[in-house]
C-alpha cells in the first residue's frame, strides 16, 4: 500500500486511492459476509478501516464535478471563477483524504 504523492490539481491520485479503499471495502465485506477473519485484515491493513470515509469523499467530488459540469456547460465566461473555486475545493478534498490514510497508516504500523 503506497501513499501517493503528486499533482493534486489531477484526480488521479484520489480515485488510484479510492479505488483501493473500495477493494478494502469489498474484502471486508467479503470476508464479514463468509465469517471469514475480518480483524485480522484489519491488522494487516489497518487504513482499510477508513472505507466509509472514502466513500464520502467520493461522493463529495462527484458532487463537486457536477457543479463543475453544470458551469461549464453554460459556456458563460462568468462562471471561470466559480470553477476555479470549485476545483480548489475539490483538491483540498482530496489532500485532506489523502493526509488522512497517511497519518492513520503511520498511527497503525
Amino acid at each position: 500500500y503506497e501513499i501517493y504523492q503528486c499533482d493534486w490539481s489531477s484526480d488521479v491520485c484520489s480515485s488510484d486511492l479510492i479505488t483501493e479503499m473500495a477493494q478494502h471495502e469489498h474484502e471486508i465485506k467479503g470476508r464479514a459476509k463468509n465469517e471469514g477473519d475480518v480483524d485480522e485484515y484489519l491488522d494487516e491493513n489497518p487504513e482499510a478501516a477508513l472505507y466509509k470515509k472514502a466513500n464520502d469523499v467520493e461522493n463529495r467530488v462527484n458532487e463537486i464535478n457536477k457543479k463543475i459540469k453544470k458551469l461549464r456547460d453554460q459556456k458563460d465566461e462568468d462562471n471561470k471563477d466559480a470553477i476555479k473555486d470549485l476545483e480548489d475545493v475539490k483538491v483540498e478534498v482530496m489532500k485532506n483524504f489523502n493526509d488522512v490514510v497517511k497519518e492513520y497508516k503511520e498511527e497503525n504500523q
